[in-house]
């Protein structure tokens, strides 16, 4: 015969008692195909429940509670107090031309080191038997040079000696007609950015924790920096750009979420650097070096991706009055692994789920995949709507899906970096980075070098990352999502073996 399980009892007092200590945790469920939006249903249960326990482990750490058409708490956001008005900080009476802007990020200090260390670095060449015609670097040769370097980036061509060849199709007269080939060679090759005699005691440093990998590129790198800040104070909406790229040198940025500016950044130069938050890791390290509220102020609101998104971040973020929203990884320490916040397997687009555990928001929505995000901003969910095309009865139609406060804001916040990456691929002078920072050491560095052939490659290392085929979108086929893209081109295309958009793509491009 089965033990009868002995069944607790408590007194009205107790059962109020242990409710208010469980009022700081809320978890709410939202299908799209139910009328009781704010029920939580089990995923084995036809029935509603008032209340869903939560799994072992978990119950030991947090107790979850849900109520039949529960509301989510609004938040009392900080008030946005910035140290200085945002938007450019400089003299708007004055007529600036592009020279001028330049000039203050490229400042006539900076410029003086730049030459003085280069003509240094040339004599010190020559003297080691190295023969080659130099003639001491000038301001003006110097920026006849970085105007060189500028249009390079603006006109592409496949080797750098070709801007000085006179045959069709090249015969470009600006770069022959400002200096010759040799001069400019001259000058890349001896460009030097630090002093001699600093580069030989921060070598003497190497392998101890003194030593400085960013030494040969501090004097411009800082000066840049300090620009960024001085000249513009960003506005209430900020974000983190994606986490950097895989190979080459790795860059944080933060920047304003209207005008893609980039405020502040550090380049990554490997776990041997040590920050005064190294303890939780780089992406909460990262974010918490990229912010001096000294500088920025309080009531700012961070977009971040699932690279930099904890829990841990998002408390600590708003103890600073600064709140927070991103993309969260699921496995991430902190987010809640209880039952109740997982979606059905047959999960709708529109299904959400959401749990509150204090000041943090979770949520999980179902769109053509599953999204998590975290936020100390929103509400789970204010009735909005987003339009989708889906399949019914074999026909495509356009439907109005719930979605999440929290996704809407992010897409929207988020298209800084799209705007900040497009104008970086515009402009990009890949040759002069790849000069100049080749003086910083091969341990740091910034952008790629960006392929000379057309290969497929992945938006994300996992392939979570999605984007629309454009081959798919030109040829009017309904638009298919695909992790793959030309590394070379930047297009996504479908890549597989039934469908070979990447081929097609090339074929006629």
């Amino acid at each position: 015969m089965a033990k009868r399980v002995q069944k607790t009892r408590y007194t009205v007092e107790e059962a109020l008692k242990l409710i208010e200590e469980d009022n700081d945790t809320t978890v709410c469920v939202h299908d799209s195909s139910s009328e009781d939006e704010d029920l939580l249903h089990p995923a084995n249960s036809d029935s509603e429940s008032e209340y869903c326990p939560p799994s072992e482990s978990e119950s030991q750490k947090t107790k979850y509670i849900s109520a039949p058409k529960e509301e989510d708490i609004t938040l009392h956001l900080p008030r946005f107090m910035p140290a200085r008005t945002p938007g450019p900080n400089i003299d708007n009476s004055k007529n600036w031309s592009p020279l001028s802007l330049f000039h203050l990020f490229f400042s006539t200090t900076v410029v003086r080191t730049i030459i003085n260390n280069t003509n240094d670095n040339a004599a010190r060449k020559k003297a080691g038997a190295m023969v080659f015609k130099w003639e001491d670097l000038t301001v003006k040769d110097f920026y006849i040079f970085l105007s060189i370097i500028v249009f390079m980036g603006l006109v592409l061509v496949p080797q750098r000696s070709n801007y000085w060849r006179q045959r069709w199709p090249y015969n470009f007269p600006f770069p022959r007609k400002s200096m010759t080939r040799d001069r400019f060679e001259a000058i890349m090759w001896s460009l030097h950015l630090s002093n001699l005699k600093e580069d030989e005691e921060n070598e003497r440093k190497r392998n101890t924790p003194d030593y400085d990998r960013l030494h040969k590129i501090k004097p411009l790198y800082t000066d840049i920096i300090h620009a960024c800040r001085s000249f513009f104070q960003i506005s209430m909406k900020q974000y983190i750009k994606d986490k950097p790229t895989k190979w080459g040198y790795k860059l944080f940025v933060l920047a304003d979420s209207s005008t893609g500016y980039t405020w502040n950044f550090f380049v990554y130069t490997g776990k041997s650097a040590s920050t005064s938050t190294s303890a939780h890791g780089l992406s909460y390290s990262s974010v918490m070096d990229l912010m001096p509220l000294g500088l920025l102020g309080c009531g700012y609101k961070l977009y971040t991706d699932n690279f930099y998104t904890s829990p841990t971040l998002l408390d600590d973020l708003f103890k600073l009055n600064i709140v927070c929203c991103g993309t969260v990884r699921k496995n991430r320490v902190g987010f809640p692994q209880t039952q109740n916040n997982d979606l059905p397997k047959n999960a709708q687009r529109g299904d959400m789920r959401w749990m509150r555990n204090g000041k943090v928001l979770f949520v999980k929505w179902m769109d053509t995949r599953e999204v998590a995000m975290c936020s100390t901003i929103h509400k789970a969910d204010s009735g909005q709507t987003v339009k989708r095309k889906v399949k019914e009865a074999g026909l495509w139609q356009t439907k109005n899906i719930p979605v999440p406060d929290c996704i809407v804001d992010y897409n929207a916040n988020m298209g800084g970096v799209d705007l900040s990456d497009a104008l970086i691929g515009y402009y990009s002078m890949l040759d002069f980075d790849a000069e100049a920072s080749a003086a910083s050491t091969s341990s740091a560095a910034d952008i790629p070098k960006p392929p000379t052939k057309c290969v497929p490659g992945y938006y994300d290392g996992d392939g979570m990352v999605r984007k629309h085929c454009k081959w798919c979108f030109e040829q009017g086929i309904p638009r298919m999502k695909t992790p793959v893209y030309c590394k070379k081109c930047d297009v996504p295309l479908c890549f597989t073996a039934k469908k070979n958009c990447f081929e097609l793509w090339h074929e006629k491009y």
